[in-house]
């Protein structure tokens, strides 16, 4: 991935923890493997073959969703946030994250 895209991408995903909902935004591709992330937690290790999040940290939620077969999305959230609010939040920033990979998706 170029690193236009990659910055792009990073905005994007800023822009999904700052309202402090979400801890960690994170992007994969299709195969699992780590391209961007922003955030900080204790059970998100970036460097790690992901996923590497076990069940003994309590109080974080993730949440991941496809992007056209192509990239996954995911928030690392506390377990207070309700699920409706996290899929709200990443489905506004659906349309900027398509913007943002178009180089690297089908062309319709």
């Amino acid at each position: 991935m170029d690193q236009e895209t990659l910055r792009r991408v990073h905005h994007v995903l800023h822009s999904l923890i700052n309202d402090g909902i979400a801890r960690v935004a994170f992007l994969l591709n299709q195969n699992g493997r780590l391209l961007a992330h922003v955030g900080a937690s204790p059970a998100f290790h970036p460097q790690a073959r992901f996923p590497e999040m076990t069940e003994a940290e309590q109080g974080e939620s993730v949440f991941m969703t496809g992007l056209d077969d192509r990239f996954i999305v995911g928030l690392v959230f506390a377990d207070s946030i309700a699920m409706e609010r996290i899929r709200d939040l990443l489905e506004a920033a659906r349309p900027q994250l398509f913007q943002a990979l178009a180089p690297y998706l089908p062309k319709a």
